[in-house]
């Protein structure tokens, strides 16, 4: 028994080292740059997490769009929705103002579209007039809100559209998520914990071949390894301060280890450019 408890002991101050280690790197990072860095990383196989600022709300701009893809999917897993389904669009949806590859690539007069095209739209291209779309048909964000505590995240506060998100500086902090809960949240979709198989994958191939945040964490991967992800980005307020520049993926290296990185930047005064090398930086420290 005493040589068990002293090898538990053992692997606590170990594992309490490499946090220590970690945070260190982090803050060496980030120092001498006005922002604030949030940072969870899990080891799929072993479980163990480091962070930093892991607990911290912070803003998630379009990182919610998994969210709100998942609770789609889970209806078609219940059978209320097909992929091929015509989801309706009203007049006005299709946004003028807002960043939309669907006006940019077939345009604003559309009465409706394929589900797994809004969705693919929403997830891969991080389309805001799919998201909000399909945040209609859903119900709205409280439907997500329910699906999140129904799945076991806490810590997750989705409030409002992309339309109003963006109307106001204020209104991005009405959705908002920590690093360590957006980690979990990913952790249990590869556990594949909510969701079945096909939907899964469905969702899987949208991430993985995501064009968005190339700069981000993909940038600091070695080559050939796997990343599923979804990116978020804000503008900047008056002040020329940027409230989000956010990357949460699952990352599969070459070797097969697997990890769930989240990496939110925040209350920048720096460039978007140095944002992006930070979160860079920050996959390379993957060991």
């Amino acid at each position: 028994m005493n040589k068990l408890l002293a090898l538990a002991s053992l692997l606590l101050c170990l594992s309490c080292k490499r946090q220590a280690d970690f945070d260190q790197e982090v803050t060496a990072l980030a120092k001498g740059k006005d922002l604030k860095v949030g940072v969870a990383l899990i080891d799929l196989k072993t479980g163990e997490i480091k962070q930093v600022n892991g607990d911290d709300p912070f803003p998630l701009q379009s990182v919610f769009k998994f969210h709100i893809a998942a609770k789609a999917l889970e209806q078609v897993d219940k059978g209320k929705w097909q992929l091929r389904d015509q989801i309706s669009i009203e007049p006005g949806e299709i946004y003028t103002d807002l960043y939309s590859p669907i006006r940019d690539e077939i345009g604003t007069n559309l009465s409706s579209m394929r589900l797994d095209s809004l969705i693919y739209y929403m997830v891969s291209l991080s389309d805001n007039s799919a998201c909000d779309i399909l945040l209609r048909h859903l119900g709205g964000p409280s439907t997500v809100n329910e699906y999140i505590k129904e799945i076991g995240i806490k810590n997750t506060k989705i409030e409002v559209n992309e339309l109003t998100m963006q109307s106001r500086w204020e209104e991005q902090y009405r959705n908002i998520s920590t690093p360590l809960s957006v980690a979990e949240t990913l952790k249990k979709f590869y556990l594949r914990e909510y969701l079945s198989g096909d939907m899964h994958d469905f969702l899987w191939a949208l991430m993985e071949n995501s064009p968005t945040g190339a700069n981000r964490i993909r940038k600091g991967l070695p080559e050939g390894a796997v990343l599923a992800h979804k990116t978020g980005t804000s503008g900047r307020n008056v002040d020329g301060i940027s409230g989000a520049t956010n990357d949460a993926g699952i990352i599969i290296l070459p070797d097969g280890r697997a990890y769930v990185l989240v990496v939110f930047v925040s209350d920048s005064k720096e460039s978007d450019e140095v944002n992006e090398e930070l979160i860079a930086k920050i996959a390379e420290l993957i060991p």
